[in-house]
């Protein structure tokens, strides 16, 4: 009083912006506030925070300082910078009082802020089940929706505030609406286990097989999220008990994926199948066993699950699991009876595709349970013949230790030293030749297992098979020769090591080319080089003798 009798602006603002009127209703000074409004401040002033005297009061939800900041013209449509208003303060904020001020007095309801929510939005979000019903009972528009699409009923769905849902569907809330991502109310509800909501939302006619984006109905969430009511109810409501959504997967198979047993059984006594396929011809416990859990293929095996179930390719429950390592599941599905010696369509069985695998763990297992160590695919490879292609010496190891034929041939004469020298495999090959294995092995072309480690280049193979006595001029059916062939692939190093253990530099194949010719042919220089100076030594020690 004494400052403004003495002159003082009353309107004047501090580094913020804040004039004396905003101070004093930030900090709910009754006695300053009035005196500074009975003596004209301005009502309107905006801070640098874009904050006037009335949303300042509206936060706080301080009514008394409301309604005398209105009766001065205050602007009840303020807006922030986010682009929510009065009303908006008050709804988030939880002040009834102030919100339905504000709405006496002419405030608008349905603007939106930055994001298009309305009061409402935030109401319904909030689950403030007063504030809907004093902004519904104004007039506000049901059916808006945010740029995300989200409606105020879906709000209430997703959150299950059933009274809230209840209303805004008696004052024509749709429920057919769906929002981005395709999620109506009834998924929305069903999704979080919401059973009173989803009630509702039945007797009002929703859809009750409505799909979201990903091809989920109401009854895939609820089961995918183990809400055992939500999907009772679901199912004696009729809904789809074998939909499908995108990835092929049914109810049945989002409750064996999260364990969830009540809804399991629920679903078992509905009729549904314990082994329904999916679009690859993939029971739940095949899915099971191929993830390594344990205890779904338990509790599957324990309601009746057919152990030997294939998938399109031939492949059980177990044949799968041995593929995967998972070596507890092998063990369980083994002693539940299933069978060791299945096969998929390439006629592979367990032990097999676990030896391609390098799985040791489950090799051992299997070996252990009696696997045939010599059983073939169509194409006569055995388990040892495929692991020694693969390199996978662990598995070797084992399969040898447990009497697997070293010197199996695949439909080509091809044992599996011949293929692993022609991959280049050098410690299984290594481990053979120490095992002992024949290093003269020809396939059906004469090809020695020398030949094609030379042809492809695999130098310390060739090495190996060298020390091991090799025959460093064997012939294939076209009577090339090691040397002509690593000659012809310009594999420098191999020609060197074959010319160093005394290779005839001068063979000739059935088209009469030399070493050589093969490597003038294919345009190998440094091949060439090497060869011509050891022609030109032998040369030189012919005509020296």
């Amino acid at each position: 009083q004494l400052l403004l009798e003495n002159g003082a602006d009353i309107d004047s603002a501090d580094f913020r912006g804040m004039t004396p009127l905003s101070v004093a209703a930030k900090g709910s000074h009754s006695v300053a506030f009035e005196l500074l409004l009975d003596n004209g401040a301005a009502v309107n002033t905006i801070s640098q925070f874009l904050e006037t005297p009335l949303s300042i009061v509206t936060a706080i939800g301080n009514v008394a300082f409301m309604r005398q900041l209105i009766v001065k013209d205050a602007n009840v449509d303020w807006k922030d910078a986010s682009g929510r208003t009065l009303i908006h303060y008050a709804v988030c904020n939880g002040h009834g009082g102030a919100a339905e001020l504000l709405l006496n007095n002419g405030a608008n309801f349905d603007v939106r802020d930055y994001r298009g929510k309305t009061p409402l939005a935030f109401a319904t979000e909030e689950g403030n089940n007063a504030m809907v019903q004093l902004l519904v009972e104004k007039g506000a528009d049901v059916n808006s929706h945010d740029f995300d699409v989200m409606t105020p009923l879906l709000w209430a769905a997703r959150n299950g505030s059933d009274t809230t849902v209840q209303l805004l569907l008696d004052r024509g809330a749709r429920h057919d609406i769906e929002q981005i991502g395709f999620k109506s109310p009834m998924l929305w509800a069903a999704r979080n286990g919401h059973d009173i909501t989803v009630r509702i939302l039945i007797d009002k006619g929703a859809n009750i097989d409505l799909e979201d984006y990903d091809g989920k109905t109401p009854l895939l969430w609820a089961a995918e999220n183990g809400h055992d009511t939500t999907v009772r109810l679901l199912i004696d409501n009729g809904a789809n008990t074998i939909a499908q959504d995108r990835s092929g997967w049914t109810p049945f198979w989002w409750a064996v994926a999260k364990r969830h047993r009540g809804v399991i059984e629920q679903l078992l006594s509905k009729g549904v199948s314990i082994d329904s396929k999916n679009r690859d011809g993939r029971t739940p416990l095949w899915w099971a066993a191929e993830q390594g859990k344990k205890g779904v293929v338990k509790l599957l095996l324990d309601m009746g699950a057919d152990i030997e179930s294939k998938d399109e390719a031939g492949r059980t429950p177990l044949w799968q699991a041995a593929n995967q390592g998972k070596k507890g599941v092998v063990k369980l599905l083994l002693d539940m009876g299933a069978n060791i010696e299945s096969k998929n369509e390439a006629d592979r069985t367990p032990l097999w595709q676990a030896a391609v695998q390098g799985q040791e763990g489950v090799v051992q297992l299997l070996l252990d349970m009696g696997a045939d160590v010599e059983s073939k695919d169509e194409a006569g490879r055995t388990p040892l013949w495929q692991a020694a292609v693969q390199g996978q010496e662990g598995v070797v190891q084992l399969l040898l230790d447990m009497g697997a034929d070293i010197e199996s041939k695949n439909e080509a004469g091809r044992t599996p030293l011949w293929q692993a020298a022609n991959q280049g495999q050098q410690d299984v090959v290594q481990l053979l030749l120490h095992r002992g294995t024949n290093i003269h092995v020809e396939d059906r072309h004469s090809r020695t297992s020398l030949l094609m480690a030379a042809s492809n280049g695999h130098e310390t193979v060739v090495e190996l098979l060298l020390d091991k006595g090799a025959v460093v001029d064997s012939m294939d059916k076209f009577k090339r020769t090691p040397l002509l062939w690593a000659a012809g692939n310009g594999h420098k190093g191999v020609v060197q090591l074959l010319l160093d253990k005394g290779a005839n530099v001068d063979s000739k194949d059935n088209q009469g080319k030399t070493p050589l010719r093969w490597a003038e042919d294919k345009h190998h220089e440094d091949t060439v080089k090497l060869l011509r100076n050891k022609s030109a030594d032998i040369k030189k020690g012919k005509d020296g003798e």
